[in-house]
């Protein structure tokens, strides 16, 4: 499995990584790419919601672990803080005007879905294939 940013994340350099890892993991199985060793088929490629906030195709319960997800958010200080009136280098950004209460929402609806406190929501990439629906999900 490998997991990238979601390919529709309005800041450009999520939405530019998003498509890079396609590419690489579409070139991975390419025997004739050139690349070192064999050619690998990726089974699940799948993408993290950053910045938007799209229909998930499926929920992970992190409820358990959402104040680590608070913390390292909290960790990016520079970038969250509000804009000081006596700090004009300082632009307004939709990071800094409300951003960690909006991803927190996002959070609690992911997780209103599936019938838990806080979820990531992820997206798919391609058809999901399950052999047994019942073993399997």
């Amino acid at each position: 499995m490998v997991l990238a940013p979601y390919e529709r994340d309005r800041h450009p350099d999520h939405a530019a990584a998003s498509r890079l890892v396609r590419e690489g993991v579409f070139s991975a199985g390419l025997a004739r790419y050139g690349a070192a060793g064999a050619p690998h088929r990726v089974e699940h490629l799948v993408a993290y919601v950053v910045n938007s906030n799209p229909v998930p195709d499926f929920v992970v319960d992190v409820s358990d672990v959402y104040e680590v997800k608070r913390a390292a958010l909290r960790a990016y200080a520079s970038q969250f803080a509000p804009v000081s009136p006596t700090d004009p280098s300082r632009l307004t950004t939709p990071v800094n005007q409300g951003y960690l209460e909006r991803v927190e929402l996002r959070d609690a609806w992911y997780g209103s879905l599936a019938g838990v406190r806080w979820a990531e929501g992820l997206k798919w990439a391609g058809t999901v294939r399950v052999g047994d629906l019942v073993r399997d999900l």
